[in-house]
């Protein structure tokens, strides 16, 4: 959860409670946990303001070169 900008509070909050970056940052984690080789993103920012949107993909990014994993 750190990783990917997150703390331990946010795993006791529903999804109604979290921003949409906030569910997009705890789906890239519940995708990681799994690790995968590649990890298909559909249209991951289109739903977020343009600045959420552009962490997510740095985060994205950041990610695919500490973990190895492709990004489609």
């Amino acid at each position: 959860m750190e990783k990917v900008g997150l703390t331990s509070q946010h795993l006791r909050r529903y999804p109604s409670e979290l921003s949409r970056g906030q569910c997009q940052r705890v789906n890239i984690t519940r995708a990681l946990i799994l690790e995968p080789e590649y990890i298909v993103c559909d249209e991951i920012v289109s739903a977020i303001e343009v600045t959420i949107g552009t962490q997510i993909m740095r985060l994205l990014f950041e990610l695919q070169r500490e973990n190895g994993c492709g990004i489609i």
